[in-house]
């Protein structure tokens, strides 16, 4: 314990104890850790949800994305404890919204290609087989490269470094696997009550060369960007 006197305007002096040393930054620190870790992780759960309603104009595809993402989330924790990661590092502590960012394509793929086969007037079953025998061929592709570049941070001699490529390389590779077991699941339950099809969804277009596709509003898009990544 740390006792000092502190001097005030009047005359009357007070005597303050505080507490210091090794012990208590370390608690300083971990408490100031975690509520980086909670707001970090609500801020791009909220950012994220926005974005998907944005793109697709709809509620709708949030349960169908964001129940397996969150399951893969939690099944790659509960893996990286049996696989000896009792605790999370400085580094690896920021996996969850790590993986959130990087799952979210996942759902954002097969959702958009099930709400196209459902546009197109297939029924349940003939678009899920569709989107997970086309899209879920490309999606396994980028997974397993994915994971194999962070992989290689696990034959790092910095145990901070290799528990991350372990723990990220495996969370790619589970969050796959739940949405292919969960995304049909979801799926069929939310069409017992409502129709996904994405309000005001448009498929992406075929470019030819008499129609040329062009990205729209290119300069304004360009310009917000700068305005964005401008420090």
């Amino acid at each position: 314990a740390v006792i000092h006197t502190v001097r005030k305007d009047f005359p009357q002096s007070s005597l303050q104890m505080a507490v210091g040393g090794g012990y208590k930054n370390r608690v300083r620190e971990y408490d100031s850790i975690l509520r980086d870790v909670a707001s970090s992780l609500l801020v791009s759960l909220g950012i994220i949800a926005l974005l998907v309603v944005l793109f697709f104009r709809s509620l709708r595809p949030l349960p169908i994305i964001f129940i397996p993402l969150w399951s893969g989330i939690v099944m790659t924790l509960g893996l990286t404890w049996l696989f000896g990661v009792r605790q999370l590092n400085i580094i690896t502590v920021f996996i969850g919204g790590i993986l959130l960012g990087m799952g979210i394509d996942f759902g954002v793929h097969l959702s958009a290609r099930y709400m196209e086969e459902r546009g197109s007037g297939n029924d349940v079953s003939t678009a899920l087989n569709t989107t997970l025998r086309r899209t879920g061929r490309a999606l396994i592709t980028a997974a397993v490269t994915t994971s194999g570049a962070l992989f290689l941070l696990f034959f790092s001699s910095f145990r901070g470094f290799w528990e991350f490529g372990l723990i990220a390389g495996m969370g790619i590779l589970v969050t796959l696997l739940t949405f292919f077991l969960f995304f049909p699941v979801a799926t069929v339950i939310m069409e017992k009550w409502v129709t996904i099809r994405g309000r005001g969804f448009i498929p992406v277009r075929v470019a030819t060369k008499d129609h040329p596709e062009r990205f729209p509003r290119v300069w304004f898009t360009l310009l917000l960007l700068a305005v964005l990544i401008t420090p």
